[in-house]
Order: C-alpha cells, then sequence, then structure tokens
C-alpha cells in the first residue's frame, strides 16, 4: 500500500464515522487554538502590564540616588547631568530616564504658593521633564495638559497643581488653567491639575518644568535623583543591577543608591506566574483530554471494525499495513485539529492585539507557538493511535470474521 492509498483510505474512513470524530476534532482545536492564543498575546499582555504598573504605584520604577550626607547640599557638586541619563538610556532594557528634582528632598526648601492674596503655605515644588509624565503614569491629568519639550527647552514658567493646591486657590465651579499664581519668587501660568495621584504628598506640590525649577527656584539646581523605566517587570531587578555598574564604573567614589519596589514586584510576579500557570495547565489539560478522546474514539472503532480487519487481513493485508491505517486515521484527525486550532487561534490573537492591546503580533514568537502547537498535536495524534492501532494489527483474522 502507497503513502497516497493509505492517505486516502484513512481519510474516507474518517469521513464515514465523522460523527464519532466530531467531539476530539473539537477539543483539540480549540485546545491549539488557545494555545496559540494564550503564548502569541501573553508576551504583548506582559509588556502592557509592565508599562502599566507605573498606573498601580510605579512598582517597576528604578530611583538612582545620589545619597550625601546631612549638611549644607547646595554647595556639594556632585549630581546627575545630561551624559549620566544618555549613558544610562544606552543600557538594554531600558526604557525611559528622567529627571527630577524636589523642595523637600534631599533637603527641606520652604515654599509659600499665592493667588490674589490667598497663601498656600510650605508648598512642595516639583521640578520634571517631560519624559518623567511617561515613567511615572501615576501622575493623572484631570484638567489641561503635562509639560512639552518646549516648555523645558524654553525655561517657560508654566505649572501643574495639586488638589490640594486646586481646592484652597479655587471654587469648585471655578477653571484654574490660564490662571497666574505666585510660586516662590516667580509667577507662573496654570496648565495642568492633576487628577487623584498614587503618591499624597503630590496634592500638595507645584509641578514645574525641570529646566524652570533648577534655574529660578533658589536651591533646587542640582538633579540627585533619576527615575528609570524598563522594558517589563521580568527585567527590572537585571536592569538595576546594570544601572548600578554604569554610574560605579563612571564615578566610583559616588555614593549611588539604586532601588525599586522589591515586594511589589515580587508580589505581582507572583500573581502572574500563577495566572499563567492556572491559564498554561487548563490548555494542556484541553489538549491531553482530545488526545484521550481520539484515542477512545479509535479504541471503539477497532471493536467495530473487527469484521472488516479480518476480512483485509483474509485477502493479504499484513498487520503493518493495518496498523499504518489505524495510526494516519488519528494523525489526520490531529493534523485538521491543527489547522483549525492555527487559523481560528491566529484571528482571535489579531483581533485582540490590534484592538485592545494597540499592537502587531510578534513574528518570533507567533512562529515558535504554531511550531509548538503542531508539534504537541502532532504527538498526542500519534500516542492517541498507539494503543488502537497494535490492537487492529494483533486481531486473528478468522476471530474477527466470525464476530460478524
Amino acid at each position: 500500500m502507497t503513502f497516497s492509498d493509505l492517505v486516502t483510505i484513512s481519510g474516507r474512513q474518517i469521513y464515514r464515522m465523522k460523527r464519532r470524530y466530531r467531539g476530539p476534532l473539537i477539543g483539540a482545536t480549540l485546545g491549539v487554538a488557545a494555545l496559540i492564543a494564550v503564548v502569541t498575546l501573553g508576551d504583548l499582555i506582559q509588556k502592557a502590564i509592565g508599562s502599566n504598573l507605573s498606573v498601580l504605584g510605579g512598582a517597576t520604577i528604578i530611583k538612582a540616588t545620589i545619597l550625601l550626607e546631612k549638611g549644607d547640599y547646595n554647595e556639594d557638586p556632585r549630581d546627575f547631568n545630561d551624559q549620566d541619563m544618555e549613558m544610562l538610556r544606552k543600557i538594554p532594557g531600558v526604557e525611559t530616564v528622567a529627571a527630577s528634582v524636589y523642595s523637600w528632598w534631599p533637603k527641606r526648601l520652604d515654599f509659600t504658593a499665592s493667588y490674589l492674596g490667598n497663601e498656600y503655605e510650605h508648598v512642595r515644588i516639583m521640578g520634571i521633564d517631560p519624559a518623567f509624565f511617561n515613567i511615572t503614569a501615576f501622575l493623572p491629568m484631570a484638567q489641561g495638559r503635562e509639560f512639552t519639550a518646549d516648555d523645558v527647552k524654553n525655561v517657560r514658567n508654566v505649572c501643574i497643581i495639586g488638589n490640594d493646591i486646586k481646592k484652597w486657590f479655587f471654587k469648585k465651579d471655578e477653571a484654574p488653567l490660564g490662571r497666574m499664581i505666585l510660586v516662590g519668587e516667580i509667577y507662573c501660568e496654570i496648565v495642568g491639575v492633576l487628577g487623584r495621584p498614587d503618591n499624597y504628598l503630590l496634592d500638595e506640590t507645584v509641578l514645574l518644568p525641570i529646566s524652570t525649577a533648577r534655574t529660578k527656584i533658589m536651591g533646587m539646581g542640582a538633579v540627585r535623583r533619576l527615575s528609570i523605566l524598563p522594558a517589563d517587570i521580568y527585567t527590572v531587578g537585571d536592569v538595576a543591577d546594570r544601572v548600578m555598574k554604569a554610574l560605579k564604573a563612571k564615578r566610583p567614589t559616588y555614593p549611588y543608591q539604586v532601588t525599586y519596589d522589591k515586594e511589589r514586584v515580587a508580589i505581582i510576579m507572583t500573581i502572574l506566574h500563577v495566572f499563567k500557570l492556572f491559564v498554561y495547565t487548563a490548555v494542556a489539560a484541553t489538549l491531553i483530554l482530545s488526545g484521550v478522546g481520539v484515542a477512545n474514539v479509535m479504541l471503539a472503532t477497532v471493536r467495530e471494525r473487527t469484521p472488516e480487519i479480518g476480512l483485509r487481513k483474509a485477502v493479504g493485508a499484513t498487520n503493518y499495513e493495518i496498523a499504518a491505517q489505524f495510526l494516519s486515521e488519528s494523525i489526520i484527525v490531529s493534523i485538521i485539529s491543527s489547522v483549525l486550532g492555527i487559523v481560528i487561534g491566529t484571528t482571535i490573537s489579531l483581533i485582540v492585539s490590534l484592538l485592545v492591546l494597540h499592537g502587531g503580533l510578534e513574528l518570533r514568537m507567533y512562529g515558535l507557538v504554531v511550531l509548538l502547537a503542531v508539534s504537541t498535536c502532532a504527538v498526542s495524534g500519534l500516542l492517541a493511535g498507539l494503543a488502537p492501532a497494535r490492537r487492529a494489527a494483533a486481531l486473528d483474522p478468522i476471530v474477527a470474521l466470525r464476530s460478524e
């Protein structure tokens, strides 16, 4: 029997018994589709989670800090510069680096904000560059806009105020945008109002472009903290180590500290691993059950087709040919399931990635998962068909013919 004859006969038998094969075929198809969708989208979802973790509190934000001894910080020349930031941006796994200065760290500076004679004492001032909004997405904008590169380049007197300051200066139905307030010794135009931030201290903070804060607010000229966003939560530890090594290699004597929220990262990682384990276990169970379903159908088929097997042996069919036919039927069912599963899984992945995650599929990951799905289904079909094939081949032709 040639290979083409074997495939033709097996295909006819599957079609003839399509009702029996329907359940295992659907199960295997859904298993392959689920495997492709889960694994392919998993990488995109991980990246989305990595970038959105800042919304949940900035667990993955790495803070590089120069720790100085107590004293007059203004006289200490040690700070970060543009070359440091450019060096850190080139580290593998680093997405964004942003500088910031604070009126309450490392030394407390006391300022007052005022509007139409109404004063807000002990206001906090923070100077940031536009990249800071990408890193710390827990700075939601309730009104107005974020800072732009032009604001920093042109050292504009614009500001974004926190909720407490807005409530202090303006009535509930009064629009603060476009109003001028006195911050320290400079007048600034309000261009935005923060929503509810992750850090309650920002409710009483006035945000300025970093160039404005450094050049026009006394005591805030030195940048001693950088915020770094890694590519995703899975690389945050490695990126933090690389940042520390790079900084120490450039200036070994500087008292650097590189930190991130290890406990929260560990908790989130545990949740992600448990979720992935649950999903992958469900997918694996579906594939296994579909393989068991194919095997049961094949075993039932052997019993139903006992007379046919006896007749074929009586006219000269060998044990090998009988086993090959049953094995090929199992493999063909698996191949059909693979093709249908690939089509369904790819369609689901494309729809979710484009409409929900707003990104395309990563071809390398997609190719690997398709190969994995096909291989898994092929092995499942082979294993499911071995026992029925051996049983069919082992039938005595005389006993098989008597069963009629």
